[in-house]
């Protein structure tokens, strides 16, 4: 988790000064308070370390990633010079043991109006 925060560091920092992100998060600031991305759109250090607990941080991100990562809710594009069948039996050793929790995606609907 040490070597993932200071990645999520060393991004936040290389971003900093581009106007880019710095509209971006002028822009989310407008939000609506009620929405989460007005208080919260950039991840760093002192919002990954000084304001969790570790256990509780290794918690969410494992929930995170069994609600997330399953894939029904991935696509996979393959190009090569090779076989069909060939591509077909890499993709099948590579990706069959990628979970499947058929959760249904995420509705984003009911924030709509709450933007600005």
């Amino acid at each position: 988790m040490t070597r993932e925060r200071e990645a999520i560091e060393s991004e936040f920092q290389m971003a900093l000064p581009s106007d880019t992100y710095r509209k971006e998060q002028l822009l989310m600031s407008l939000f609506n308070p009620k929405v989460d991305i007005n208080s919260f759109a950039w991840g760093n250090l002192k919002t990954l370390r000084d304001n969790i607990d570790d256990d509780v941080l290794y918690k969410r991100l494992h929930e995170f990633r069994k609600y997330h990562y399953s894939g029904h809710r991935m696509t996979l594009a393959i190009q090569a010079r090779l076989p069909m069948s060939t591509l077909e039996s890499y993709v099948i050793e590579c990706f069959t043991t990628v979970p499947q929790n058929n959760l249904p995606a995420d509705d984003f609907s009911k924030h709509s109006k709450l933007c600005f």
